[in-house]
C-alpha cells in the first residue's frame, strides 16, 4: 500500500487544533496523534475521547476517531486540516454540552430521589 500524499503534515495539524475546553485534557504524541480526553470517575475508560491523526493509509488528510466510555464511535475523515479543525471544535463543544446536561440531570435525580439528600453541586462544595 502506498502512502497517502494528501495526509496532513503532523505538526501543522497539531498546531492548528484548538486548546481543550474546560474538563478536557489534550495530549500530543509523536507521529501527529492528538487526543482530547474527558476523564471518567472509574479511571478505566474516558467519558469521551477524540483521537486525531493524519490519514496516512486512506485518501483524506485527517481522520478523527471518537470514543464514548469504552466504545468506539464512527471514524470521520476530513479532506483538509481546516475542515478537521472545524469538525473537532464542533464535536468538543457538542460533547461538552451533552456532558453538562447529563450532569445537571443527575444532580436533579439525586435531589428528587431523596428529599433530604444534597445535590451533586452541594456535595462538591462540601468536599
Amino acid at each position: 500500500m502506498r502512502p497517502n500524499n494528501a495526509a496532513a503534515d503532523p505538526s501543522a495539524l497539531a498546531d492548528k487544533l484548538p486548546d481543550p475546553p474546560a474538563g478536557w485534557q489534550r495530549s500530543d504524541a509523536t507521529g501527529g496523534i492528538t487526543e482530547y480526553r474527558y476523564a471518567g470517575d472509574d479511571g478505566v475508560c474516558a467519558v469521551a475521547k477524540l483521537s486525531i491523526r493524519p490519514d496516512l493509509l486512506g485518501s483524506d488528510a485527517v481522520r478523527v476517531d471518537p470514543k464514548r466510555g469504552c466504545s468506539s464511535g464512527e471514524t470521520r475523515y476530513y479532506e483538509s486540516v481546516e475542515a478537521a479543525v472545524d469538525g473537532v471544535t464542533t464535536e468538543l463543544r457538542r460533547v461538552t454540552e451533552l456532558i453538562n446536561e447529563e450532569s445537571a440531570n443527575q444532580s436533579e435525580m439525586i435531589s428528587t430521589d431523596n428529599r433530604d439528600s444534597a445535590t451533586v453541586a452541594e456535595l462538591n462544595e462540601m468536599s
